[in-house]
């Protein structure tokens, strides 16, 4: 009789070792002593703990997956540009402890070369994300070209007029930051502050 998904996955077929390598007396003596029931029982508890270890692995280390869905509506995207665009990014991932959502959209009209950048970070506590905020708008001081609007609990718009706009935001424990590039005619930044108060309504 065929035995069952679970002892296929073990190995404790007839004549399979479970082990591809040799693991000493120890380990071998569960597939080949002379109580086979003993063997099977304590096989599958091994494989029951081996799962259990390789699921906390898996959910504590760091990741990088892509998304199905991007990280803003293609709709957004358009409206923001004024521009058709296909998305050329977009994927999630932790890093030092910020979790963090990454797309990028590109115009379809490539004479143009204009970029959206999107990322939301989303930190431990309000303070992290405080500094982060802060440290940006002060590193850029001397850069003309910048405002704050009254999004979220702060927001920072800096924009040299041609090649570059970028909105940051932060509500809360999260940070949100949009840069187009390049700009064009069509670009709203309008639309820009729209889909940043969505979000922070939202988040």
């Amino acid at each position: 009789m065929r035995m069952g998904i679970l002892d296929e996955i073990i190995g404790l077929r007839d004549n399979v070792n479970p082990f591809h390598l040799d693991h000493g007396p120890i380990l071998h003596n569960f597939v080949s002593g002379t109580d086979r029931n003993f063997s099977r029982n304590s096989m599958v508890k091994i494989a029951f703990i081996l799962v259990g270890f390789l699921f906390s692995i898996y959910v504590h280390e760091p990741r990088t997956s892509n998304f199905d869905e991007p990280c803003l509506p293609k709709s957004d995207v358009e409206k923001i540009l004024g521009l058709p665009a296909d998305e050329t990014e977009s994927k999630t991932f932790t890093e030092d402890n910020v979790l963090q959502h990454k797309c990028s959209w590109r115009a379809t009209r490539e004479d143009l070369n204009s970029n959206l950048y999107y990322l939301d970070e989303e930190y431990n506590n309000i303070e992290s994300a405080h500094k982060v905020f802060k440290d940006i708008v002060v590193s850029n001081r001397n850069n003309p070209g910048q405002t704050h609007p009254d999004i979220g609990d702060e927001a920072w718009l800096h924009s040299d007029g041609t090649n570059f706009c970028l909105l940051m935001v932060r509500k809360g424990n999260k940070i949100i930051r949009m840069k187009v590039n390049k700009l064009t005619k069509d670009t709203s930044l309008d639309e820009m502050k729209r889909v940043a108060t969505e979000w922070q309504k939202n988040g």
